[in-house]
């Protein structure tokens, strides 16, 4: 699926109004912050999540960002990316 955003909201889905899974960040060059992860209930339990983090994190790659998180949800997948690193 295609990654896509508007305004700070970075989605897999039509448009935002219908989107599979959606995290809304905040910009600080060259931090991305993400603040909010959401997965459609008909999506929900389907690594949605995970996906779009993935993404994501190719997409600040390839413009020079670093990528941190107030939300709980990516802020635990990215500490588990950090320890699995270490390992």
């Amino acid at each position: 699926m295609e990654l896509k955003h508007d305004k700070g909201i970075f989605y897999f889905g039509d448009s935002i109004e219908t989107y599979v899974v959606k995290m809304e960040t905040t910009l600080t060059e060259p931090v991305l912050t993400i603040t909010h992860t959401e997965v459609s209930e008909n999506h929900k339990g389907q690594g949605w999540g995970r996906k779009l983090l993935d993404a994501l994190e190719t997409f600040a790659a390839e413009n020079g960002w670093n990528i941190t998180a107030t939300c709980t949800y990516a802020k635990g997948q990215l500490e588990k990316e950090k320890l699995a690193a270490i390992k």
